[in-house]
């Protein structure tokens, strides 16, 4: 049996007996998991005696009261649907058991603490019972090869594949999604519910920056969290990931950790997201038919050299002025794998503003001075671009660097 993270809790019902001397502390208890229909209880079973092989689990202990029954009551109240019972005073919750470990109800003869007139598991050896939890309908399948579950609105897919943080939110928008926003309890359930089994780390789309965690679309975070202690508090770029050890209960990590990618993809989902070639010549791209036309181009550019770049393009530096903004253009950079510091348009008052991969993996907004050589990260579409125009623009380097520009009048 292997638990996660947990919370403590009074007996339900039999007394809790002190801790003897030098026995050391208690440990705490399973986790709280919230599952729903978890008021409407079943038969609880015995499922037999199983090897259980010593694991980083979190259990507890009752010296003078610990019984089968007083276990699985403790772990259906959880919602949990198994409770396992060793050494006579340890009971462990948990969603799933190796039914393949099985071993001979003679290696389970620890007599109980709470009652010697039943056995409570063996020395190491595990009595398994079902606790009666009804766990609620199973979802309906979503997503490429039917591996996700909907849930409200979308549907939560776990990519397999192990990435860094943009490759992860890469593979989401791939798919026509985003790597996913945890914002209420139910989620976080539903989550917890459709990774049991998973063994390894999961991203999730949460990231530190500017002082504060955002959601991949510009939102920040308010009400609703899951932090393992002290993880949300954090003076850098970081990126939320989920602790598989730990119930999938939060924690932070930087970019360079390779994780699976946990998607919220829209429904019905489709097996292709269709990119699109848009604005002046082809020269950007956009995905689906409703997001905005953006381009990189060239590099090794002062701030003046990328906004000429951008409108004879027919467009302008894009904007940056909201989260929203800022959220839009990481997610253009993630989708086509761009690693390149780029200008922006800036906020308004702030008009030098880039987005920096000095960090590799994550764009940070900056302040860059002027004469910073970056590429140009343009909004395309602002403007149209005259087959034949009435004038033309007179383009002459000055000694001194500066670009000038000029408009004279066309002879027809």
């Amino acid at each position: 049996m292997h638990s996660g993270i947990v919370s403590s809790f009074q007996g339900l019902g039999a007394p809790v007996a002190p801790t003897p001397p030098g026995a050391g502390n208690a440990a705490t208890v399973c986790a709280q998991v919230p599952v729903a229909n978890a008021t409407a209880r079943g038969p609880q079973e015995y499922r037999g005696c199983f090897d259980d092989p010593e694991v980083d689990a979190v259990y507890t202990r009752l010296y003078s009261s610990m019984t089968p029954q007083l276990c699985m009551d403790r772990c259906f109240e959880r919602g949990y649907a198994y409770a396992g019972l060793k050494s006579g005073t340890i009971c462990e919750c948990e969603q799933l058991y190796n039914p393949s470990t099985s071993l001979s109800k003679s290696e389970c003869n620890v007599p109980c603490s709470g009652d010697p007139g039943q056995t409570c598991g063996g020395q190491g050896n595990t009595e398994v019972y079902t606790t009666g939890l009804v766990r609620p309908p199973a979802p309906s399948r979503c997503g490429p090869g039917n591996r996700g579950i909907t849930f409200q609105d979308h549907c939560l897919y776990l990519s397999t594949a192990q990435e860094g943080f943009a490759l992860a939110q890469r593979t989401c928008l791939r798919l026509g999604g985003s790597l996913s926003k945890i914002d209420s309890a139910e989620k976080q359930a539903a989550i917890v519910s459709y990774l049991t089994g998973v063994n390894e780390n999961v991203w999730a789309g949460l990231a530190h920056y500017d002082d504060q965690w955002v959601y991949m679309d510009g939102t920040p975070l308010q009400g609703f969290s899951s932090w393992m202690s002290g993880k949300d508090q954090v003076d850098s770029v970081r990126l939320l990931r989920l602790r598989a050890d730990q119930n999938f209960d939060w924690d932070n990590y930087g970019y360079w950790d390779r994780n699976m990618a946990l998607c919220d993809l829209p429904l019905p989902w489709v097996a292709t997201q269709d990119v699109h070639t848009c604005g002046l010549d082809n020269a950007g791209m956009r995905a689906g038919d409703g997001g905005l036309c953006l381009a990189t181009l060239g590099a090794e550019m002062n701030r003046l050299q990328a906004d000429y770049k951008c409108r004879v393009t027919g467009g302008r530096l894009a904007p940056i002025s909201t989260r929203e903004d800022k959220a839009t253009l990481n997610n253009f950079l993630f989708l086509y794998g761009v690693k390149t510091n780029v200008w922006t348009g800036g906020n308004g008052s702030t008009p030098d503003l880039g987005l920096g991969f000095e960090n590799k993996y994550f764009p940070n907004l900056r302040d860059y001075s002027p004469s910073t050589k970056l590429g140009a990260l343009c909004l395309l579409g602002m403007y149209n671009r005259q087959k034949n125009p009435s004038s033309i623009i007179v383009i002459v380097w000055a000694k001194n660097g500066w670009l000038l520009l000029w408009r004279v009048n066309k002879t027809i």
